[in-house]
């Protein structure tokens, strides 16, 4: 079995992310093991990726065409723990013909990265569900974020 390669930028390192969210934990977020539980990081993911697609004007979804994510995955690094505020960076890690990946870095309030994440979104016309090319104005927009 081969490794991937490295990364680059490092996606642990705060640095090669513009976009920040932050959190507080609530209470209710623990489980039983009293730490965060993993459906709050994907919560946590979700509501700072449509808040990117907010800022770049992408948000709310045209109606006819747009970006349906079509793959998620969330890498856990540490526990996090209530009481607590979190921080999440977003920014574009690679655009395609027809989709792009998003990179996340979840932070604790002791700047120690806890999750990553890599969604991939497709371009598709909604009606037919079938994927497109990515239109010239929003890859624009994508390749400035």
């Amino acid at each position: 079995m081969s490794r991937e390669p490295l990364e680059t930028p490092d996606p642990r390192d705060p640095a090669t992310y513009k976009v920040w969210e932050s959190y507080p934990l609530r209470f209710k977020d623990q489980d039983l093991m009293q730490h965060v539980n993993n459906v709050v990081f994907s919560r946590l993911f979700e509501s700072s990726r449509i808040e990117f697609w907010r800022r770049l004007g992408q948000f709310p979804f045209p109606k006819e065409s747009g970006l349906i994510m079509v793959r998620g995955a969330i890498d856990y690094l540490r526990q996090l723990h209530y009481p607590d505020t979190v921080k999440v960076g977003t920014r574009i890690k690679q655009i395609g013909t027809s989709s792009l990946r998003v990179r996340q870095a979840l932070f604790n309030g002791k700047d120690e990265c806890c999750a990553l994440s890599e969604a991939v979104s497709a371009h598709a016309h909604y009606a037919s569900s079938k994927s497109s090319p990515i239109p010239d104005k929003l890859r624009k927009i994508l390749e400035s974020a």
